[in-house]
C-alpha cells in the first residue's frame, strides 16, 4: 500500500485549550495484518471530528469502547472513553450481528504517546503504522496498527451500525 500521509501532520484546533486533532491519525486501523494466524481482530477507528471506536473480535465475542479523541502538540493522544459493550456476534448470511450483553457508560480518560511511520505488514508489504506507547485498553487492544482504510462519511461503529463484513 503506497503511503497516504506526505510527512506533514495537518494539526487544526480543537478548543482554546491546546487540543488539536491530528489528521494523520484519523481513518480506519487494524491489527489484522500485523500478525501471523491470530485468532482475534483488534481495530481502532478516529473520525475526523473528534470521535471513535475501538473493536475487538474473539471467536464469537467481541468487546466495542466508544471514545472521544483529540491530541496534543506533544504527539500524545487522549482518549476520553464514554460506553462499553460486549457480547456475541453471529454471521447471518454475508453480514455479522451484534448481540449486546453487557453496556455501561464510561468516563475514563487515557493518555498514549504515539507515532505514525511507514513499515510493513506482516506480508512484507508496505504499510502505514500507527504505534502507540502503551496498550490502547490493558489485554483488549493492543499497541500497534496498520492503517486499512478511510473512515466513510457517517459511518457507524459494527454495534451501532448493526452489522459488519468482518467480526
Amino acid at each position: 500500500m503506497a503511503s497516504r500521509h506526505s510527512g506533514i501532520a495537518i494539526l487544526r484546533p480543537f478548543s482554546q485549550n491546546e487540543r488539536m486533532l491530528d489528521s494523520q491519525i484519523v481513518g480506519h486501523w487494524s491489527d489484522e495484518e500485523l500478525y501471523f494466524d491470530s485468532m482475534e481482530v483488534a481495530e481502532i477507528v478516529f473520525r475526523p471530528e473528534g470521535s471513535g471506536w475501538t473493536y475487538r473480535a474473539h471467536f464469537r465475542t467481541f468487546a466495542l469502547h466508544r471514545f472521544d479523541w483529540h491530541t496534543t502538540a506533544d504527539h500524545s493522544l487522549v482518549l476520553c472513553c464514554r460506553e462499553r459493550l460486549s457480547g456475541t456476534w453471529i454471521r447471518r448470511e454475508t453480514e455479522f450481528e451484534h448481540q449486546v450483553a453487557e453496556q455501561r457508560l464510561d468516563d475514563e480518560e487515557r493518555v498514549l504517546h504515539y507515532e505514525v511511520s511507514e513499515g510493513h505488514n506482516v506480508f512484507g508489504k508496505p504499510a502505514t503504522l500507527l504505534q502507540f506507547s502503551k496498550p490502547v485498553i490493558t489485554g483488549a487492544i493492543g499497541d500497534r496498527f496498520a492503517y486499512k482504510r478511510e473512515v466513510a462519511e457517517g459511518e457507524a461503529d459494527p454495534v451501532e451500525a448493526g452489522a459488519t463484513g468482518k467480526p
